[in-house]
């Protein structure tokens, strides 16, 4: 039973290891990322080994041929620096935007080296299999943009504002702002996301809710989809908060504010890898957070004698 339960824990481990750690990069780049290929070279592609050689470069689709080379026109790939499928001194790095289109697919990437006194030939290929490492981290805020993070917030309602108009006493029950973080990884191209808001706010209540990307973004009311242009970085923050203007809610019980994510994908319909929470965790059930505003004490008139 022992030697099981082992076996067991190691597979689990195994399989959460292969989940965390799988991410972008260059033999499985995320669509839409940058990288560098080389050979010959001892300090990542700094410098190389063998100068006064020539090296042609190219990429094919054809696993049955490699020798079939993809034409550079931008559909599944960018070549930004070195020479495609031309034949050049010292030439022995390239710099590859692997497109949106690449996703899913395998592509082989070949050099040809040319021995500059011998004129001898050495080929090397490596395959490629472009795929979405997209997670995303969603959680609930404790105040605005600066603040700390966590998983279903709670809090206290706003301060009461008191007036008076003689004997007559009238009550605002304040406003506040209740927010929510989108924190997008190892995502390079255009993405989207549904929202939806739900609240247990009485009648009295009015809300706006809004969302920017980017801390430095604008506020914007909230649509749904909400679409997100692609960061080169390949990581985004989204904000969503609801502004709630209590008026003459009391508020004596609990109020809570609840935003679910669904339909989280890329530009290519790929589905997000996984959404995780404040402690790192992937969220089972569906991805909600919230934002509960603790009841107010029932406090009575003031009685007099």
């Amino acid at each position: 039973m022992k030697k099981l339960v082992l076996l067991f824990v190691a597979v689990f481990i195994t399989a959460i290891s292969a989940n965390v750690f799988a991410q972008n990069s260059g033999t499985e780049p995320s669509p839409g990322s940058i990288h560098d290929y080389w050979v010959n070279s001892s300090d990542d592609g700094a410098s190389h080994d063998h100068d006064g050689n020539s090296y042609t470069w190219w990429i094919s689709m054809d696993e049955n041929d490699l020798a079939d080379v993809e034409t550079n026109d931008g559909t599944y790939f960018t070549i930004n620096s070195g020479n495609y499928n031309s034949e050049t001194l010292n030439d022995y790095k390239l710099n590859i935007t692997w497109t949106a289109a690449s996703a899913d697919t395998t592509l082989y990437l070949v050099v040809a080296e040319m021995d500059g006194t011998s004129t001898c030939i050495n080929k090397k290929a490596i395959a490629i299999q472009p795929q979405s490492h997209f997670v995303l981290k969603f959680v609930a805020l404790e105040g605005d943009e600066t603040s700390d993070s966590t998983n279903n917030y709670t809090q206290c309602a706003p301060d009461i504002t008191l007036s008076a108009a003689g004997t007559t006493i009238s009550y605002d029950y304040g406003s506040g702002t209740y927010m929510f973080k989108l924190i997008a990884q190892d995502i390079y191209t255009d993405w989207s996301f549904v929202n939806t808001l739900t609240d247990g706010f009485g009648a009295a209540v009015d809300t706006t809710s809004q969302f920017k990307v980017g801390n430095s973004g604008t506020w914007t009311n909230i649509t749904d989809p909400v679409s997100v242009n692609a960061n080169p970085a390949g990581t985004e923050e989204v904000y969503v908060r609801t502004v709630v203007n209590f008026n003459t809610e009391e508020g004596l019980t609990d109020q809570t504010l609840t935003l679910t994510l669904t339909d989280i994908k890329d530009v290519n319909d790929t589905a997000v890898s996984d959404v995780i929470d404040a402690d790192d965790v992937s969220f089972v059930g569906g991805a909600i957070q919230t934002q509960t505003i603790t009841a107010r004490p029932s406090t009575s008139g003031i009685g007099s004698n």
